[in-house]
């Protein structure tokens, strides 16, 4: 059985994170109506499952308002490209720090492993993005 709630030493019960208390209630009241238990209502495992999704999404929510929510451009170990304005070095991520303005920056090893930051606007997810800065480089 998946439980919803938490049992505490003291006796004391409470909803499992991501759970609000309305949504207990009408999962009762549901339950109640059918004069069945939870595990007796077809998907009832299914509901569960977007329920906790949705509490998911709401803590995520949250911190996309805070501004506590970062997405990375690439996963750390995988390749980018960086130009430096006159060649394109392919380059793996080592990082990412948050620089002193609160701005995300992606770190990435220099030849003897010194991290570098490299300016934004200057790191490309693909060799043809990287490619397509250099032609427009060697234009100007």
């Amino acid at each position: 059985m998946i439980r919803y709630t938490i049992r505490n030493d003291n006796g004391s019960v409470e909803l499992k994170k991501g759970y609000l208390p309305i949504h207990a209630l009408y999962r009762l009241a549901e339950y109640e109506d059918r004069g069945q238990v939870p595990l007796e209502i077809p998907d009832a495992r299914t509901k569960v499952n977007i329920l906790a999704a949705l509490g998911e999404l709401a803590e995520y929510k949250d911190a996309e308002r805070d501004g506590r929510l970062v997405v990375l451009p690439r996963k750390v170990g995988k390749q980018v490209y960086w130009f430096t304005g006159t060649v394109i070095i392919p380059c793996t991520v080592y990082g990412y720090v948050i620089d002193n303005k609160g701005k995300l920056r992606m770190e990435l090893p220099d030849i003897d492993c010194t991290p570098i930051y490299p300016w934004p606007g200057h790191i490309f997810l693909t060799r043809k993005e990287a490619e397509k800065a250099l032609k427009g480089a060697a234009e100007t």
